[in-house]
């Protein structure tokens, strides 16, 4: 399988009702997905599936990565993405009959499952810090220790490939 994470980018405060699951993404973060989409289009990446988690800011970014899809590719959304990662999504995982799957989510989540996913160890996420914008794909089977990394894209960096650019 070819498993790509993605943060979602910069998005606005809680409102006076405090909603977190209500904040979209500001205009700088629609221009970061943006490039983060020509990005991971430019290295090679791409979907049959994208998977995002159901609060607003992630259903944006989603729908801003939809060029990333392949023609008959689908979008949904699943709670399993607005909280830590578990045994559940890698049965989901595991159970999908696509090999190319992208994953749009939060921090620390997102990185705790990277670390999972490569070296076996969630409490390894500072290892694999998954910023604003930021992007891993990973390549092999969706279970512990057993992917491996194929591309980092840190925050800040899609913009400079998307751009063909380099410093």
């Amino acid at each position: 399988m070819e498993l790509t994470l993605i943060r979602h980018a910069e998005a606005a405060d809680a409102g006076p009702d405090g909603d977190d699951g209500a904040r979209p993404l500001t205009r700088a973060g629609k221009r970061t997905v943006r490039a983060v989409a020509v990005a991971l289009a430019r290295i090679g990446v791409g979907a049959e599936l994208l998977i995002h988690s159901p609060l607003l800011r992630a259903s944006q970014t989603a729908e801003l990565l939809v060029p990333l899809l392949a023609r008959d590719g689908e979008t949904r959304a699943s709670s399993l993405l607005a909280e830590s990662p578990g045994a559940s999504i890698l049965d989901l995982l595991g159970g999908l009959a696509t090999e190319r799957v992208a994953l749009v989510g939060h921090a620390p989540a997102l990185s705790q499952l990277a670390a999972w996913l490569v070296a076996g160890d969630r409490a390894a996420a500072e290892r694999f810090p998954l910023g604003k914008g930021g992007a891993a794909w990973l390549r092999g089977e969706p279970r512990a220790g057993a992917m491996q990394l194929v591309a980092w894209l840190p925050s800040g960096v899609s913009s400079r490939v998307a751009e063909g650019t380099s410093r």
